[in-house]
């Protein structure tokens, strides 16, 4: 069954659900209403009758209350109606032949002992049920008699069921609407849900034969819309992973394969004896086989180092450690390179720093990338700050360049692999691999922390990352 169908059968079975509750609970909702509205009109025209009973008395005018009695014939739901003196004589009554009777029934009893409206149950001569409906009437704060009042039972359930008949004709009319303007509605709803599920399904296909140029066009709001718009952005993923896979083969490629090669076409001239003893030509090709060696080396071990991290391979042996004595051992040590390359190299940090839970190794080849990186985007004359800020519960480290700075659209990506930010590439002192960045955020987390990024194009950038506090009882541990 497709999924629209689905859908709509599960709609209308919900729509029916409701619907059925909904009766159920109107048809017991009615008919107590009813039932309280025929109670509160039997009080009513019982009270009436008592009022009239009062007035005759007051007029000594018995015809007032006969005629209002005998006004009652015309009601099919009335048995009898009448006024009783105290003793339970009848005094008057729609049944002439009942006046000047006393009546001894249980019924009558009852109602001379009550002090408000009494209702009984009682029954005719023909056997059929009967309430009774009696009320005191008083005169001067004194009681003169009783009004009474038999209502035929049946007559009132017989208008109670043709009511509920008519209001639940009506509802079940209305719900047949309801019904069919639901299911229609609900089989649109449900294929305007569907076909862009369906487009989703063809896309995923298509992408999954390597179509990565392919894109999703719907135009909605709602989540479809922002899962159609995520399936974009990851197919955009999808086509810069395998762009990165390229780039990545072709640069390891091209890194590996000339360094080696120029380190082979020496070391033939050196067993040759070509060259003979070392001269100045010499001393400087082995210069570039160093040169060769070293670049081979950092970029071999970084590629080393990132998948080692990726693979949960580097154990982190976390341990107490003071922040500022190992950020200014790494201000110390590029102090000469950045003097050479006419930099100011700064530190800041407050005279008392809480040290830090961290791998003391791996935080110095953290700060040795980001110090690294700083003075490959800052120009001559350029300053870098090194710094540290004491917050509650971590230690907030960074460094801070003003290079050339980096477009809000790449922050983002910066600490992907191989990620290089194309509008500053060019102002780079050398060449990079794009592996620095990934490693400080995989050691940063490694040690519990977090890393960040802010910057502004073309005036500087800042990365910056935070330790935890170690606690005084902090003793080595592996992560």
């Amino acid at each position: 069954m497709k999924l629209w169908l689905r859908f709509a059968v599960a709609s209308t079975s919900l729509i029916l659900f409701i619907l059925a509750t909904v009766g159920g609970l109107l048809f017991v909702a009615e008919k107590r209403h009813l039932l309280t509205s025929q109670q509160e009109e039997q009080a009513t025209t019982v009270k009436r009758l008592a009022e009239v009973c009062r007035e005759s008395v007051a007029e000594q005018n018995d015809l007032i209350l006969l005629n209002y009695i005998l006004s009652f014939k015309s009601n099919p739901g009335m048995e009898y109606a009448g006024f009783l003196d105290p003793a339970g004589k009848v005094v008057v009554h729609s049944d002439v032949s009942a006046v000047g009777e006393t009546l001894e029934d249980g019924i009558t009893k009852n109602l001379l002992r009550s002090a408000g409206i009494a209702r009984q149950m009682t029954r005719n001569k023909s056997g059929a049920e009967i309430l009774d409906v009696g009320l005191p009437v008083a005169y001067q704060d004194e009681k003169i008699g009783f009004a009474r009042i038999g209502y035929r039972t049946l007559y009132y359930q017989d208008q109670v069921n043709k009511t509920l008949h008519d209001t639940m004709a009506r509802f079940i009319t209305v719900c047949g609407i309801v019904i069919v303007l639901g299911l229609i509605g609900s089989v649109i709803f449900a294929r305007g849900l569907t076909r862009p599920i369906e487009s989703l399904v063809e896309a995923t296909r298509i992408v999954g034969k390597g179509e990565l140029t392919h894109r999703i066009d719907v135009n909605r709001k709602d989540e479809i819309g922002l899962l159609a718009g995520s399936f974009n952005d990851m197919t955009v993923k999808l086509q810069e992973l395998d762009q990165m896979k390229n780039d990545f083969v072709s640069s390891v490629s091209h890194e590996l394969r000339s360094p080696l090669t120029a380190l082979r076409g020496f070391l033939q001239m050196f067993q040759l004896g070509i060259q003979g003893p070392l001269t100045d030509a010499q001393k400087e090709n082995v210069k570039v086989m160093m040169e060769c060696t070293d670049r081979l080396g950092r970029f071999v071990n970084n590629i080393l180092d990132v998948a080692k991290l990726e693979a949960g391979m580097i154990d982190f042996v976390l341990q107490p450690l003071d922040p500022k004595l190992i950020a200014g051992e790494m201000v110390f040590f590029f102090t000469p390179q950045a003097n050479l390359e006419k930099l100011q190299v700064q530190f800041e940090a407050p005279e008392t720093v809480s040290k830090v839970l961290g791998d003391p190794d791996r935080l110095k080849q953290v700060f040795t990338n980001l110090i690294n990186n700083a003075m490959k985007y800052t120009p001559e004359g350029g300053r870098i700050t090194v710094w540290i800020r004491e917050e509650p519960g971590v230690v907030h480290m960074g460094v801070t360049d003003s290079g050339a700075g980096i477009p809000k659209d790449e922050l983002t990506k910066l600490f992907s692999k191989f990620h290089q930010v194309k509008e500053t590439k060019d102002k780079a002192k050398g060449k990079g691999t794009g592996l620095g960045l990934t490693i400080v955020k995989k050691i940063v987390e490694g040690c519990g922390g977090t890393v960040g990024v802010d910057s502004e194009f073309g005036k500087g950038t800042t990365f910056h990352f935070t330790l935890r506090k170690a606690p005084p009882e902090a003793r080595p541990a592996a992560a």
